[in-house]
Order: C-alpha cells, then sequence, then structure tokens
C-alpha cells in the first residue's frame, strides 16, 4: 500500500475537520496510550514508502477509508469534532488493531 494514498486521505479528511483528537483513536498506539498525532503519522508516512495492507499501519489506512466513507455516507457537516471522534472510535471497533 503507497504511503501517498495514505497522506491523499489525511489530507481530504483535515480539509473537513479532522483532527489529532480524532486520529489517535484510530491509531494503534493508542493501545500505549500514547497520543499519536496527525503531524507525526505525515512525517512518518514520507519516511516510508509503502505500508503491509495487513499491518498496523495498513490498518490505520483503512480506518481513515471507514471514516471518510462514513463521513460522505452520512452527509455529516464540516468541522465538529465530536462526530469525527465518533467515527475514529467505530473505525477502531469495526477494523481492529493486529
Amino acid at each position: 500500500m503507497d504511503t501517498m494514498q495514505t497522506l491523499a486521505l489525511l489530507d481530504k479528511l483535515t480539509n473537513l475537520g479532522f483532527n489529532d483528537e480524532a486520529f489517535w483513536r484510530l491509531h494503534h498506539f493508542r493501545q500505549q496510550n500514547k497520543k499519536e498525532s496527525i503531524a507525526s503519522f505525515r512525517r512518518y508516512c514520507k519516511k516510508t514508502s509503502t505500508f503491509r495492507r495487513e499491518g498496523p499501519n495498513g490498518r490505520v489506512h483503512e480506518r481513515l477509508v471507514f471514516v471518510l466513507n462514513k463521513y460522505r455516507e452520512h452527509y455529516l457537516p464540516h468541522g465538529q469534532t465530536n462526530i469525527f471522534i465518533g467515527l475514529a472510535e467505530a473505525a477502531f471497533d469495526e477494523i481492529p488493531p493486529v
């Protein structure tokens, strides 16, 4: 999986109001009580050209897809952090860590 696709997803989502408060909830570091930021994950993506689809970051990508698809499917309003937090939690439940 090309990390450029993940960066493009992050661009789309952040333009809609997705932020760090939602992002850390769908990232696998939450299991270690670490709040991963979008900026830190972006830096990691830029240093890494691909993710294994079944690996932890491949699953982060799939969770981002889930959030964007649900957001669009339900025509949700822009910029509401609580909506994105709920979608991120649902994504983590739907696509559990490896």
